[in-house]
């Protein structure tokens, strides 16, 4: 059976707790995702613990985008024995990839979880921006950026964000 959700993060409910639902769930999971920053994995670490107690195996790939990712958090996620790790290390920059995909199984089913944000900055020179896009779309300031319910994982990027600004 096909379904199909658009997860947003409401005061009820996040994507986060969708990731923790499906993981709680799952028989097998699969993630790509270009970086984990400490902020953002440590919250998942007692469930890979639950998960490698349960024996569900786990596959990450991840990169070295930007940085992000730190040895420490490399290190960590590979401790757990359930978990093989991999990490894409690009050519150049321009050969990486931004991605954020989530994979679970449960039974013969699979849910497949595909997260995408986009920050861009530009300056109004005249008339009035309206948003046509996405339901969950906001025109952030300075002023306003911090009001956000963000990801952990997203926090690591605000204060390089806020530079742009």
């Amino acid at each position: 059976m096909e379904v199909t959700q658009f997860i947003s993060n409401k005061e009820d409910r996040s994507f986060f707790d969708s990731l923790v639902e499906n993981l709680k769930k799952c028989s097998e999971f699969k993630m790509s995702v270009a970086f984990f920053s400490w902020g953002g994995i440590q919250n998942f670490f007692p469930l890979f613990e639950e998960l490698q107690q349960r024996n569900v195996k786990g596959q990450i790939l991840t990169t070295t985008y930007e940085d992000f990712t730190t040895p420490e958090v490399l290190q960590k996620i590979h401790s757990f024995k359930n978990i093989e790790l991999k990490v894409y290390v690009p050519k150049s920059e321009k050969d990486g990839f931004h991605t954020k995909g989530y994979l679970f199984q449960q039974n013969e089913q699979w849910t497949i979880i595909i997260l995408s944000m986009r920050c861009f900055a530009c300056t109004v020179i005249s008339g009035k921006l309206e948003l046509l896009e996405h339901e969950n779309a906001a025109w952030l300031t300075k002023d306003n950026l911090m009001s956000v319910n963000w990801l952990p994982a997203d926090v690591t990027i605000l204060d390089k964000v806020l530079m742009l600004l």
